[in-house]
């Protein structure tokens, strides 16, 4: 199934990714990568296209950009990724060599660990701590929450439920 960038309805994206077994991600450049990052937290392997610079897609649009611009290096369509979800190319000689490669290792990766350990709300809070003390010099506080109420998602029903689905996932594929 071919998902084209803004021509979907989230709630067909999501079923989608119910049923898949993987994803080839074929991506210009993202400042977060949101729709990336639900394939990962739905436990969707990803052999991901990045791009070796901003300018690196075909189409229309490059108009709109400057010459510097268009050769930018620090871009990337998976700004998110770690092997742990799938594979890297940024050509199609790279992707004809790596797509047997990754389907043979399909049951190796394991995007959902990648999310849960990288982006709960504790590693947020701490990256945006490090950003405001890096770039205002402005020191974290070390004061206990505010609250001592829990969220649903790390009670251990909820835990439990998100298991049971990942299993219930695995095995439709």
């Amino acid at each position: 199934q071919i998902i084209p960038y803004g021509d979907y309805q989230e709630i067909e994206y999501q079923e989608a990714l119910l049923t898949a077994k993987a994803i080839l991600w074929v991506g210009r450049s993202e400042s977060q990568g949101i729709a990336l990052m639900e394939a990962l937290a739905a436990n969707v392997p990803t052999l991901a296209w990045d791009v070796p610079n901003f300018g690196h897609f075909t189409g229309p649009g490059k108009e709109k950009f400057t010459d510097t611009e268009l050769h930018f290096t620090e871009a990337t369509a998976i700004p998110y990724f770690s092997p742990t979800c799938g594979l890297v190319v940024s050509n199609a000689d790279e992707l004809a060599e790596q797509l047997p490669l990754f389907l043979s290792q399909l049951h190796t990766y394991a995007p959902r660990a990648f999310i849960e350990t990288n982006h709960n709300l504790r590693a947020g809070a701490e990256t945006f701590l490090n950003l405001c003390e890096q770039h205002f010099r402005a020191q974290p506080d070390a004061r206990a929450p505010h609250t001592t109420a829990l969220w649903r998602n790390a009670t251990w029903w909820y835990t439990v439920l998100s298991r049971v689905k990942d299993i219930a996932r695995s095995l439709r594929r």
